[in-house]
């Protein structure tokens, strides 16, 4: 009987310094940690986006779409961009209150002047929700960051791990679509390059093999570069003020690939000065200040032209 008690002893501290053990690794690895919002994403039919320094932003669920809105911007968000942030907003865990009175928002970034507001508004009666949010500081994992937060009216400021969230570096410009071309790897692939004095052929028959409208090889060297950049040209940089109906005055040279066309436009008056401009997204406009950039999508170009003279 004394040997069957003294079983039930020692099997009781190894569950306790087993639990003991749990403890403190969530501890340490900062698991231990209460979800800051819950919600369901798709009960979510609109939210708002607030920053310093930037225009407020709106975005309004349309079936399976969301609609932004930026001053005299309205375009239809990237797929998967709202999707995206609803889910990372879940995931905000917070670990502990740094401050329990308006004094701390100052000292903390989630100041009405400092934080990013995130307002959210549900198709069901159940109030809107906001949150705060400061600057994020990168963790070591490379996954996860470090940031300050507090919800709605409340005081209490949190300190949360969180997903990266492009929305607290890009502002509205995380949810805009930022390529104007989307080539799909087709082939042979045939691109027309054009200008006001010339139009010139090109090819791709593989990642091999590039030919002009007259059948001859050319070099993948510079090439394949230039593919590579056209499948997907993307900018962080937008020119949201340019006048469409002026800019065929600025016009210096298209390529067409399949049923679409890029634009480069040239506005001297601009910080930005080469505009980017494609038929496959009509609705966005892109900036450059970068003649290197401009070369790379010019010299293949030049060295065809110089070839054929």
């Amino acid at each position: 009987m004394k040997r069957s008690y003294s079983w039930i002893v020692w099997f009781a501290l190894l569950v306790l310094a087993y639990g003991l053990y749990q403890y403190w690794e969530r501890q340490k690895t900062g698991r231990f940690e209460a979800m800051l919002l819950d919600f369901i994403p798709s009960e979510v039919r609109a939210l708002t986006v607030s920053q310093s320094g930037q225009p407020d932003c709106e975005l309004v669920k349309n079936e399976s779409r969301w609609l932004l809105s930026v001053r005299h911007t309205h375009e239809t968000a990237t797929p998967s961009s709202v999707d995206t942030l609803l889910a990372q907003l879940r995931e905000i865990r917070s670990s502990q209150i740094v401050g329990k009175s308006a004094k701390a928002w100052d000292e903390y970034g989630v100041s009405p002047s400092e934080a990013t507001t995130i307002c959210l508004q549900f198709y069901k009666d159940k109030a809107d929700v906001c949150i705060h949010l400061s600057q994020a500081q990168p963790l070591g994992d490379g996954i996860h960051s470090v940031l300050y937060a507090r919800l709605g009216g409340l005081k209490e400021v949190f300190e949360c791990r969180s997903p990266h969230l492009p929305v607290l570096v890009s502002g509205y410009h995380a949810f805009r679509q930022r390529c104007v071309t989307d080539m799909p790897p087709v082939q042979p692939l045939t691109l027309t390059f054009q200008n006001k004095d010339t139009t010139l052929t090109a090819t791709r028959h593989d990642s091999q093999l590039w030919t002009n409208g007259q059948g001859d090889t050319l070099s993948t060297v510079a090439w394949q570069p230039y593919h590579q950049l056209l499948r997907g040209f993307c900018s962080d940089v937008f020119a949201d003020d340019v006048d469409e109906l002026s800019m065929d005055s600025s016009w210096l040279w298209s390529v067409s690939y399949g049923a679409h066309t890029l634009s480069c436009y040239r506005d001297t008056t601009r910080q930005q000065p080469y505009i980017y401009h494609s038929t496959q997204f009509p609705a966005v406009w892109l900036a450059q200040p970068s003649d290197s950039l401009y070369q790379i999508l010019t010299h293949p170009w030049e060295k065809m032209l110089e070839y054929a003279q």
